[in-house]
């Protein structure tokens, strides 16, 4: 019997998908091995737990210690006198030399004849030249107001102590004689003076004494590689009987080393446990991409959104089972947290409530079932990402951060009084603790995060749209500058966009900031489009259909070659694209048919993809709405009021069909209400811009009357 070939399964799988399922079997892959990989946990012990049971010798047996080695090694290494040093023999002297030059320089404004203000200033700014804050106002007062007798005093006491001080350590000073010269010999020395005149002795001797011992850190550390040479192995002598650990003693790598040299610790896996790693693998990679295909296609079908979203959730998988390697508390300070706020932030709600499920099951499982470590970091997962679903400051991030810290607290705290009953204290804090700061400190870690994961996606953040959507963005200015009836067009298409993401509660930050930039590439010839004919004159009754046709095309080509190059998100770049679709200029192709039937309609159509997103869909929507309904209200074409003619709300959802009977929405996510809403924002929008004005002109004046000029409409 042949057994089937990956060439001959490939073929089953829509091409749309073999992503997003070769996606899934690495995560698989991943899955098993984070499952496989255990601490040495046989029978429960694991270092830095309590013993679950005692465990004495079985028989008799002589190993040379690791641990105990490595610990006398170290002890070896530590010892202070292995510390090689060398002194700078002239750091003091010249210390000494700017205390008396200072001194010389205060007297000196003390004798220069200015007036007590003058020279109490120049006291005062005499130290600006110094790395310290040395004379406060206060102390010039002080030093201005001494006579020459006290003075003179003050400076010959300020040089004794200083070279006594430094004498009694040898003129050898380091962090130890530091300590001891400023608690101690300097205060002996003062302890004499009055006390306003020993703080100003030691404010001056203070700042100039300084560490003039330093470590070589070459010699010292090749004289602690020697140490630890000279020490001798540690041999362990285990006797028959004797006792390892007992019941409730917290195992330390030295008991785990006599156990396995006892060897008492069977590390095998049964093929039980085996097969249930594997299904359990299968099955969160399996359920994992079949929701993401329908809660995100974009994300499952676009290589770069897919393996950020795939590594973010191995990273948090596998810090998982690093802590709880370290510790099985640790397992509650799982760093689901931040795996949640950035697929929050970036890809949606939908798709962070997705990863939170996913992670948190293999949570559970690393976990061993155990819901006081599983539930906190799960339940702060799902409130962190619906805070962070529309993110646009920092600020989101610690406020979620802080949210989620309290709710794992609190799930921590229940789990415990009421699954587990535990009423110890002593034994309920450290897992409050450890959930709560594990929750706060991942969400710190996805505000630190949040520019890599997007770059890595190639997704935008909140954070950045607002900032891309700032009018000095060059692209903007270029616009505004270049292209200025497209840039008023632009901001129009915005309010429509926002209106209608407001209605199908979809992204309306990044439609807004999207439509400011879907046009750009009309600035490489502004004058062939009809926002910036401010003349009325159109270029393109000079040109032949075909030239016509793919000037107007072009704009979509441009837009994209200058948003790589302005190196704006890929997300917004797909707006570029996506927003004509693969729909056809019927103006000039009509124009071309006229003069020659043979025509190729190709050549008359937009280069595509058409939306797949249902922000694209608005996207595309609204700048066809915009532009048709406003050229046509400007020509009279459309009428504000029933009865007067073809109406906005028959012109949008004449718009809206004839996208969908193309199949430009073919590939959207959207349904027939979300249609509906868009085409119900679109018309109110469009009522509130061209609604009907009232005439305030005056009445028609008699001969003779004076004449009033208008003061404007409404």
């Amino acid at each position: 019997m042949k057994l089937p070939t990956l060439s001959s399964i490939t073929p089953f799988i829509a091409p749309s998908q073999r992503l997003l399922w070769g996606a899934a079997g690495v995560l698989a892959l991943c899955f098993w091995a984070v499952f496989t990989v255990q601490p040495a946990s046989v029978q429960g012990i694991v270092v830095g737990s309590p013993s679950p049971v005692s465990v004495q010798a079985p028989r008799q047996v002589t190993f040379v210690s690791d641990v105990l080695t490595a610990q006398a090694q170290e002890t070896a290494a530590a010892d202070p006198e292995l510390i090689q040093a060398s002194i700078d023999p002239y750091l003091l002297l010249n210390q000494r030399v700017q205390l008396v030059n200072l001194l010389d320089s205060i007297e000196k404004i003390r004798t220069n004849g200015e007036s007590w203000k003058n020279r109490m200033q120049m006291i005062e700014a005499i130290d600006t030249t110094l790395d310290v804050d040395l004379i406060s106002r206060p102390i010039a007062q002080q030093l201005t107001d001494l006579s020459v007798a006290d003075w003179e005093k003050l400076r010959t006491q300020i040089l004794v102590i200083y070279d006594r001080s430094l004498n009694d350590v040898g003129n050898r000073i380091d962090v130890r004689s530091m300590q001891l010269l400023t608690e101690s010999i300097i205060p002996s020395y003062i302890s004499n003076t009055p006390s306003d005149r020993g703080a100003l002795i030691s404010r001056f001797i203070t700042p100039f004494i300084q560490i003039n011992v330093a470590v070589d850190k070459a010699r010292t550390q090749q004289a602690q590689i020697t140490a630890r040479a000279k020490v001798a192995p540690v041999t362990v002598a285990i006797q028959q009987g004797e006792n390892i650990v007992r019941a409730g003693d917290v195992v330390t790598p030295v008991i785990l080393e006599k156990l396995t040299a006892l060897g008492v610790l069977s590390l095998r896996v049964t093929w039980y446990e085996i097969l249930g790693q594997i299904l359990m693998a299968v099955v969160l990679a399996v359920v994992f991409a079949t929701s993401l295909w329908h809660v995100d296609r974009n994300a499952a079908t676009r290589a770069t959104e897919l393996w950020a979203l795939v590594g973010l959730i191995v990273v948090a998988v596998v810090l998982t089972r690093i802590g709880a390697g370290v510790a099985p508390m640790l397992v509650g300070a799982s760093p689901l947290v931040m795996a949640a706020l950035l697929v929050s932030t970036f890809y949606g709600l939908r798709s962070a409530l997705l990863v939170t499920i996913t992670v948190g099951f293999a949570v559970f499982l690393i976990g061993k079932g155990s819901l006081a470590l599983g539930l906190p970091p799960f339940m702060a997962a799902i409130v962190g990402s619906i805070m962070t679903r529309r993110v646009d400051r920092s600020l989101a991030f610690v406020v979620a951060g802080v949210v989620a810290m309290l709710i794992s607290m609190v799930t921590a705290l229940g789990v415990l009084l009421m699954i587990e009953r535990q009423t110890d204290w002593n034994a309920i804090w450290p897992l409050l603790a450890i959930s709560g700061g594990g929750a706060l400190l991942s969400a710190l870690l996805a505000l630190s995060l949040c520019g890599i994961f997007g770059t890595l996606a190639g997704m935008v953040s909140g954070l950045q749209l607002l900032e891309l959507a700032h009018p000095s963005q060059p692209l903007l200015q270029r616009l505004v500058r270049e292209a200025p009836g497209t840039y008023y067009h632009s901001i129009a298409v915005g309010n429509l966009a926002e209106s209608a993401a407001e209605a199908i509660n979809a992204d309306g930050l990044l439609l807004r900031v999207a439509s400011y930039y879907h046009d750009i590439g009309k600035v490489e010839h502004p004058f062939y489009f009809t926002d910036n004919q401010s003349d009325g004159v159109n270029l393109h009754d000079s040109l032949p259909p075909h030239k016509s046709a793919q000037i107007i095309i072009d704009h979509v080509r441009n837009g994209i070659v200058m948003a790589r190059t302005a190196r704006l998100p890929v997300k917004l770049i797909d707006f570029i694209a996506t927003h004509h679709g693969t729909s056809v200029v019927r103006y000039f192709y009509h124009k071309a048919l006229e003069a020659d039937a043979s025509t190729d309609i190709a050549d008359f159509t937009y280069p595509g993809p058409i939306p797949t997103s249902r922000e694209q869909v608005i996207m595309m929507l609204a700048d066809s709405v915009e532009a048709t309904v406003r050229s046509k209200v400007q020509s009279g074409a459309v009428a504000t009021k029933i009865g007067d003619g073809q109406t906005i709300d028959a012109l949008v959802t004449s718009i809206i069909d004839e996208r969908i009977q193309n199949g430009q929405l073919a590939d959207a996510q959207v349904t027939l209400h979300d249609i509906t809403r868009i085409r119900e924002a679109f018309i109110t929008t469009l009522k509130g811009i061209y609604h009907p004005r009232v005439d305030y002109s005056p009445p028609k004046k008699l001969i003779g009357e004076p004449v009033v000029e208008p003061q404007g409409h409404i």
